[in-house]
């Protein structure tokens, strides 16, 4: 059995407050972003291990069609989301969650 997927608070309202800035522009377009995260939160759920590492035993997930990462790290019995935060992003801002 793969681990689900826990979405810490911090990548929760970072994911949140992109839906809502999509949301605000075009309807449309926040239907494929939400879609968009939705399918690499699945690819991560089932195999975690496919993704590259970003710093120690953090990886990293590229959201299709969108200048958002998902950043994770694959545990036991769980895959900690620790960011979905878009790619120019200072990195000091998802570091130091782990």
């Amino acid at each position: 059995m793969t681990p689900r997927v826990l979405l810490e608070p911090e990548a929760e309202a970072e994911y949140l407050e992109a839906q809502n800035w999509y949301a605000s522009r075009s309807r449309r377009v926040a239907e494929a972003f939400r879609a968009s995260v939705r399918t690499v939160l699945e690819a991560i759920e089932n195999s975690p291990a496919r993704f590259p590492t970003a710093l120690a035993d953090i990886r990293k997930a590229k959201v299709p069609h969108f200048p958002y990462v998902v950043y994770f790290v694959p545990l036991a019995e769980v895959t900690s989301i620790i960011a979905i935060i878009h790619g120019r992003r200072d990195p000091r801002r998802w570091q130091e969650r782990r």
